[in-house]
C-alpha cells in the first residue's frame, strides 16, 4: 500500500465515523437479535462461557470494544459486575438504552484506554490474524493469503456497502485495519508485565467471516426465521484444518 505521511489518526476517525453509522443498523438487525437478547435468548460464545465463564461471578469486568452492550451484559448475567468502554458515542448509549430495557445492571463510558488490577485477568476472543490475511477464489472456493499478516506501516483498507450482519446498504463503506500477528500479540503483553496463561487456535468463528463458510452449531430458528442463540461457522471439510480462524488468550497481572 502506499505510505501517507499524513496524521494516521484519520484512519481512526474514519472508523469510528463507520461504527457511529452502524450502531442502529445492528440495534435492528437479526444478526444481533436485540429482541433475543431481552428474552433471555443469546448466550455467548461457547469458547467463552467454557474458558472464562466460571470465573466471573462476583468480579469486576471492564469489556473493551463493547459495542452497543451485548456481550457485557451477557457477563453481567453470569454474575460480574460490568463497565464497558467503546469510542462511539452513539453506541455507548445504545448499550445504555439496552441495559436499562434489560433490567440488567451495567456501566457504560466512551473512552478508548484500558487497564488491569494487580491480580486481574486479561481474556482476548479475536479473530486470528491469519484470518484477516484470507481470502478465497470466487471460481472455486480455495484460500489464498490476500493481505500481509504481519504488522504494516499503513493500515489495509477495507470497502463494503454491508456491514457483517444483516441491513440496508451502507453510506460510509470504507474501514482499516491493522493485522498483529500471534508473535507481536503475546510479546507486547509480556513485555507490559503479564503473565499468559493460555493460548488457544480455534477451527470455529461466531459469524460467516468468509463466504464458503457452514454453520457448525449451535442455532435455533425462531418463527421469523431469525436464530436466537449465537451459533458458529467453519470452514469446509477440505479447508478445516489448514488454518484457525479465531484465539483465545488468558493473562494474568501479578499482585
Amino acid at each position: 500500500m502506499k505510505t501517507d505521511d499524513a496524521d494516521p489518526s484519520r484512519y481512526v476517525e474514519t472508523n469510528q465515523r463507520w461504527w457511529d453509522g452502524v450502531v442502529p443498523i445492528h440495534e435492528a438487525s437479526g444478526g444481533y437479535d436485540r429482541d433475543g437478547f431481552l428474552r433471555g435468548e443469546k448466550p455467548l460464545c461457547p469458547v467463552e462461557l467454557a474458558e472464562l465463564g466460571p470465573r466471573v461471578a462476583g468480579r469486576t469486568l471492564l469489556h473493551l470494544q463493547c459495542h452497543f452492550g451485548m456481550d457485557t451484559l451477557s457477563w453481567a448475567r453470569l454474575g460480574a459486575h460490568v463497565t464497558g468502554l467503546d469510542f462511539s458515542g452513539p453506541a455507548i448509549e445504545a448499550a445504555r438504552r439496552l441495559s436499562s430495557d434489560s433490567g440488567i445492571a451495567g456501566r457504560f463510558v466512551q473512552a478508548d484506554p484500558a487497564c488491569i488490577r494487580p491480580g486481574g485477568l486479561l481474556y482476548v476472543y479475536e479473530g486470528h490474524p491469519m484470518l484477516w490475511a484470507l481470502d478465497e477464489r470466487r471460481d472455486d472456493g480455495q484460500l489464498i493469503v490476500s493481505s500481509p499478516y504481519f504488522e504494516q506501516r499503513e493500515p489495509t483498507p477495507f470497502d463494503s456497502d454491508v456491514t457483517y450482519v444483516d441491513g440496508p446498504k451502507l453510506a460510509l463503506q470504507r474501514t482499516y485495519t491493522w493485522n498483529h500477528g500471534l508473535g507481536e500479540i503475546v510479546t507486547a503483553l509480556i513485555e507490559s508485565g503479564l503473565r499468559v496463561e493460555f493460548l488457544h487456535e480455534h477451527r470455529e468463528v461466531p459469524w460467516q467471516a468468509l463466504p464458503i463458510m457452514e454453520v457448525s452449531g449451535p442455532s435455533r430458528s425462531g418463527a421469523d426465521g431469525r436464530y436466537q442463540s449465537n451459533r458458529m461457522w467453519r470452514l469446509p471439510v477440505a479447508q478445516r484444518e489448514q488454518v484457525p480462524l479465531m484465539y483465545s488468550l488468558l493473562a494474568t497481572k501479578p499482585g
